[in-house]
C-alpha cells in the first residue's frame, strides 16, 4: 500500500494539473478538513470550495512533503491573484487510512484572505461561483448507470422524455428548454455537460455525473456548477435535480423512471 506521503503528493499533483476530479479520488467521502476560516465535514464540501479557491491561484510551489506512517505534512507557497494578491506559505497535516485522506488541517497567514472569506459569507471566494451538489446510490453497475446517462434513450427514461441530439463527446443534446454541449464522456466514470442555450441562470454552467463503485452500489456524485449567484431559482433547481436523480435510480432499478412531463412536482400548478 502507498504511504501517506505518496498519497498526498499524488493528490497535489492532480490539483496542480487542474484535474480536480482525479484529486477527489484520493479523499475519503467523510474526510474532515479544518482551515483557518472554515471546517468542511466531507470531501465534496471541501473540494467545492477548494476548486473555487484554485480559480485565483496562479501557482502552487511544493517545497517539501514528509510522510510517516499514516501521517503526512506538506509545506508549499501559494501565489494568488486578485482579490488576494499574495504569496503565502501554507503548512498542512494530513492523515491517511486505507489509501484515502481522512483528515486534513491547514495553517497559514490568513490576513490577506480574511476580507475575501468575510465578504463571501459562506466560505466561497468573493467573485466565485456556486454549485448544486447531490449524491445517490444506485443498485446497478457503473457501466449500466453510464449508459443511462450517455444515451438519448437512457436520458429520455429519467429526465426529459423528448430529449434529442448527439450524446457523445463534442455533441449537443437538445432538452427543449436548454441545450447541453457534451464536454466529457468517460465510460463507467464520468459525464459532463455545459449549458449553451437555456435559462439565463444556466448559461455556461456545467452539469457532471461522476460514478464511483463502493459498497456494492454505484454512487452518482452530481454537480451543477458555476452558478454566478445563489438565486431562488437555484434552490428550485437543486430540489428538481434531486427528484431527477431519484428518477434515474428508479429507471435503473425498477425500469420505470419519472422524466418530465411525468416528473415529481414540487410546487402547486407545476
Amino acid at each position: 500500500m502507498q504511504n501517506a506521503g505518496t498519497i498526498l503528493r499524488e493528490f497535489y499533483d492532480a490539483v496542480i494539473a487542474g484535474d480536480m476530479a482525479q484529486a477527489r479520488t484520493y479523499l475519503a467521502d467523510d474526510m474532515t478538513f479544518i482551515g483557518l476560516f472554515e471546517t468542511y465535514p466531507n470531501a465534496d464540501a471541501y473540494m467545492a470550495t477548494f476548486t473555487q479557491l484554485m480559480q485565483i491561484v496562479r501557482r502552487l510551489d511544493i517545497k517539501v512533503i514528509v510522510g510517516e506512517g499514516e501521517n503526512a505534512a506538506i509545506f508549499m507557497e501559494m501565489d494568488t491573484t486578485a482579490p488576494v494578491e499574495a504569496v503565502t506559505l501554507v503548512a498542512e497535516w494530513h492523515r491517511v487510512e486505507n489509501g484515502k485522506i481522512v483528515y486534513a488541517r491547514s495553517a497559514f497567514d490568513g490576513r490577506p484572505f480574511a476580507a475575501m472569506f468575510a465578504a463571501a459569507g459562506d466560505g466561497a471566494p468573493r467573485g466565485g461561483t456556486h454549485d448544486i451538489l447531490h449524491r445517490v446510490g444506485v443498485n446497478a453497475s457503473p457501466e449500466a448507470v453510464y449508459n443511462e446517462l450517455a444515451s438519448i434513450e437512457g436520458i429520455r427514461a429519467w429526465w426529459v422524455a423528448t430529449a434529442d441530439g448527439d450524446p457523445t463527446k463534442g455533441g449537443t443534446i437538445d432538452f427543449g428548454f436548454c441545450k447541453m454541449l457534451v464536454l466529457d464522456a468517460e465510460p463507467g466514470k464520468l459525464i459532463r455537460w455545459r449549458c449553451t442555450s437555456g435559462p439565463n441562470d444556466w448559461m455556461d454552467t456545467e452539469v457532471s455525473f461522476r460514478l464511483e463503485w463502493r459498497d456494492d452500489q454505484t454512487f452518482v456524485i452530481f454537480k451543477h456548477a458555476n452558478w454566478k449567484e445563489p438565486v431562488e431559482f437555484m434552490h428550485h433547481c437543486s430540489t428538481k435535480w434531486g427528484t431527477f436523480l431519484l428518477s434515474l435510480r428508479d429507471a435503473l432499478e425498477s425500469g420505470t423512471g419519472h422524466p418530465t412531463p411525468h416528473d415529481l412536482k414540487i410546487h402547486v400548478r407545476d
